[in-house]
């Protein structure tokens, strides 16, 4: 175990607390959970992500044209084109996007995103949690807390996957880039299939969490500090 893992609070320990807080805790099975919850009003990383995906996507229409004149030999004369278009495309799909964002998605969430990080010496799992509105999801919820602190894996994980609704994972072995956002106490890791998975850890505990999560990556993988 590295200086950095033994840092971590022990579930099956007095410190086992820690999980409330979002503090990442070992449990006997020796992977690391936590719990995160994000401000959406606040967040910019979400959005940012969004921004990106209507850029991605708002490059398809230009390039069509861009083909299709390369076939008709008028590339050159209708390049102001493709430019227009992008921009008319970018500014519609991203205008739609965070007026989504802002006006149903962030409502509809509370104002707030859980999601449960679950790491092991393979991977890590970005559980998102639904809104919190329901009876059921609260016992869930207790039940994965009571479940980590006693070492019960079995109801612990019973739990979680009764109260989670949707889950990412990212083997170590598979990720090519790490873009590591300090300030806003998160990270991104980028796989070779191109998917990301945006990982939050509380400021105090984030540095560690990115020691381990680097020391089980190749050689080579390439980090980005923003």
């Amino acid at each position: 175990m590295t200086e950095q893992e033994q840092s971590f609070p022990d579930a099956t320990g007095q410190q086992g607390s820690e999980l409330d807080h979002g503090r990442p805790v070992q449990g006997p099975d020796g992977s690391y959970r936590w719990i995160h919850e994000v401000r959406l009003l606040t967040d910019t990383l979400l959005p940012a992500t969004l921004i990106k995906i209507c850029l991605l996507a708002s490059l398809a229409p230009p390039l069509l044209l861009a083909f299709l004149s390369l076939i008709e030999g008028t590339f050159l004369r209708d390049y102001p084109a493709f430019i227009k278009v992008f921009a008319i495309t970018a500014g519609i799909l991203m205008g739609l996007c965070l007026i989504a964002y802002y006006l149903v998605f962030v409502p509809v969430m509370g104002g707030r995103y859980t999601v449960v990080f679950e790491m092991d010496e393979d991977g890590i799992s970005h559980i998102e949690m639904p809104k919190k509105t329901d009876k059921m999801f609260v016992l869930n919820t207790l039940g994965v807390m009571a479940g980590i602190a006693s070492g019960n894996l079995s109801v612990a994980g019973a739990n979680l996957m009764a109260a989670s609704r949707k889950r990412m994972y990212t083997g170590f072995k598979n990720v090519r880039k790490i873009i590591l956002y300090r300030k806003k106490g998160a990270m991104k890791l980028v796989a070779n299939d191109m998917t990301r998975n945006l990982i939050y850890a509380p400021s105090q505990d984030l540095e560690r969490v990115y020691q381990m999560i680097l020391e089980r990556c190749p050689r080579g993988t390439r980090v980005k500090h923003k």
